[in-house]
């Protein structure tokens, strides 16, 4: 029996759902008891091809000789019955479809009852292999409630167009959804389960999970061959984790909830050669506080030699390891320094290898400038990627201004092939390449002691651990980070920059610190918020200055973690430009 009624289809719609134009048509609203009660007037690729924009309401369990083609936009409401395939007669080498989408399908269960269970049933008997539902490049599918559920190890929804669940539950005894190259995928709540995988996102897919739960028997909830998309409160059980392939990221695009839950993994091993691995591309949202509260977790049972922590607001992975590891082959050594390492150095024996890998991404926007410390001593003509190494030389005031004076290491020499970097001794060094490359063999120098550069009370110290700036730490108002961005709160880059509580920075990096007595009214004139760098240059008996201050970037090393990054982003609390720590050495001149 048709009834006819005037609605718009996206009247039924939650916000935030896929863009689709409102159908200008009447709908008709029919009550299914059969097969014959769907629109089947035409044919196309041998499913019944439903071709006017119709709202189906099911009075009872319905089998399908054929499969429903979806052309228009349809919404069928389960109330509470099961609409499955007649395998009676149904040939092994006949496709077992339910749904073909090339329009627009709506699926939901008006009837709340917990005894009768709306149900879009596939294969019980055979496995074709042939999904329930596919949603091909121009259809788009919405599950607002009802169950998808196939048996066998047949596939659930076969995805190239779009896909939105807010609510409902798919399973399937194999994989419950295969997104494609270019479908897209938005699941807000609900669950997806899979005996076999929950999602496989396939490279150039596109999968946002803000909420739902994701689950799987025996392998993956969630495999993803491209980034995934995370916000809001998603959960993925500690026994089937989300397992990312090739390298590719999970990428935190807005604030979790408390009750998000996210175990993570990853499907090739870590090695000492290759021992971390980033996750995620940067975001505000990943910290260590995250982690400690249990957001983030991985799979122990599975990766107990794994740790999960936060570094540049990057979820990374790493296997236990030192921050100077050695890898002999061939019977030559190569020292891998990870010039990010996460933790302190500790303790360098001194040890003589045949190549050094610095592992370290410098940023160029800033015209290359960035504060260094090594492990060993070099030529110039060692390093590669490298225009200028500068020395301190000291804090001086010029016109009421205080600024810190470096010069270059090339300055005066005869030879500059005979000019060298010194171990553990903190430089300012200008990079023309992201990647600073070491040639030939080094002697790795032992740590016990090492040189400070100083000028009267004020020291340009080397970093050999991770530094987390706490508020015990930062009483003194006297340390100061190189910034190399310009932000909301430091309009120029190119300055040392007083350090805040929540600040890090990691090892072989340097930092500026004084200890002066100054009075509390000599302080605010003798301890700016910032301090411009200027290089002295001599030439012919002459020194000339120019300050690299007012150079422009959005890239650094030094940033606020939990105040304000040195991007200017608010994070946790109000920002406090003060700081003071210093390094735990024994320093020497």
């Amino acid at each position: 029996m048709k009834i006819t009624k005037l609605i718009l289809t996206l009247l039924f719609l939650p916000l935030g759902a896929f863009a689709l134009d409102p159908p200008i048509e009447p709908i008709e609203t029919v009550k299914v008891s059969s097969e014959d009660d769907f629109d089947h007037h035409s044919t196309f690729d041998g499913c019944w091809s439903l071709q006017k924009n119709t709202d189906y309401i099911l009075t009872q369990n319905v089998k399908l000789t054929r499969c429903l083609h979806i052309g228009a936009t349809i919404r069928l409401d389960l109330n509470g019955y099961t609409l499955s395939r007649n395998l009676d007669n149904l040939f092994v080498t006949e496709k077992a479809l339910i749904f073909r989408v090339d329009r627009t399908l709506i699926i939901e269960d008006s009837n709340k009852s917990e005894n009768n269970r709306g149900i879009i049933a596939g294969d019980f008997n055979i496995n074709t292999g042939i999904p329930a539902i596919l949603v091909n490049d121009n259809g788009s599918a919405f599950l607002l409630s009802g169950i998808i559920n196939v048996t066998e190890e047949n596939l659930a929804i076969d995805l190239h167009g779009s896909l939105q669940i807010d609510g409902g539950s798919v399973y399937s005894y194999g994989t419950g959804i295969t997104a494609h190259s270019g479908s897209k995928v938005e699941v807000f709540s609900g669950s997806v389960n899979g005996n076999n995988r929950g999602i496989v996102a396939k490279e150039g897919s596109k999968v946002t999970l803000a909420g739902g739960s994701f689950n799987t028997n025996s392998n993956y909830a969630v495999e993803a061959f491209e980034d995934i998309n995370i916000s809001g409160a998603p959960s993925f059980p500690d026994y089937n984790a989300l397992v990312l392939s090739n390298g590719k990221k999970i990428n935190i695009v807005g604030e979790l909830k408390d009750k998000a839950l996210i175990n993570v993994d990853i499907a090739e091993s870590l090695t000492d050669k290759n021992p971390k691995i980033a996750l995620s591309g940067q975001s505000e949202y990943i910290t260590n506080e995250a982690i400690n509260n249990g957001i983030f977790n991985h799979l122990v049972a599975k990766t107990s030699d794994y740790k999960l922590y936060a570094y540049n607001n990057t979820l990374m992975m790493k296997k236990d390891y030192p921050a100077i590891r050695y890898i002999t082959g061939d019977g030559k050594t190569t020292a891998f320094i990870d010039g990010d390492y996460y933790g302190s150095i500790g303790e360098v024996k001194a040890k003589t290898v045949d190549s050094v890998v610095f592992e370290r991404k410098f940023p160029l926007s800033a015209n290359g400038y960035s504060t260094i410390m090594l492990p060993f001593s070099a030529k110039l003509n060692q390093l590669s990627g490298v225009k200028n190494i500068y020395y301190f030389r000291g804090v001086e005031e010029v016109n009421g201004k205080m600024e810190v004076q470096v010069q270059n290491l090339k300055d005066g020499a005869e030879d500059i092939s005979q000019v060298e970097i010194q171990a553990y001794r903190p430089y300012l060094i200008q990079m023309e390449s992201e990647t600073l490359k070491i040639k030939g063999a080094v002697e790795i120098k032992s740590n016990n002691s090492y040189p400070v550069s100083s000028s009267g009370l004020w020291f340009f110290n080397g970093n050999d651990e991770f530094l987390e700036f706490t508020s015990e730490h930062v009483a003194g108002d006297n340390i100061y980070g190189f910034n190399d961005q310009v932000t909301e709160d430091f309009k120029t880059a190119g300055q040392f920059v007083k350090v805040g509580a929540g600040a890090t920075l990691a090892p072989f990096r340097a930092f500026l610190f004084t200890r002066d007595i100054f009075t509390p009214e000599l302080k605010e004139k003798n301890r700016p918020a910032t301090i411009d760098v200027v290089i002295v240059e001599s030439t012919n008996g002459n020194e000339n200055t120019t300050v690299i201050g007012s150079i422009d970037t959005r890239s650094g090393e030094f940033k606020m973690n939990r105040n304000y990054d040195l991007k200017g982003r608010k994070l946790n609390g109000t920002h406090q430009a003060r700081g003071a720590y210093y390094g735990k050495k024994v320093l020497k001149k």
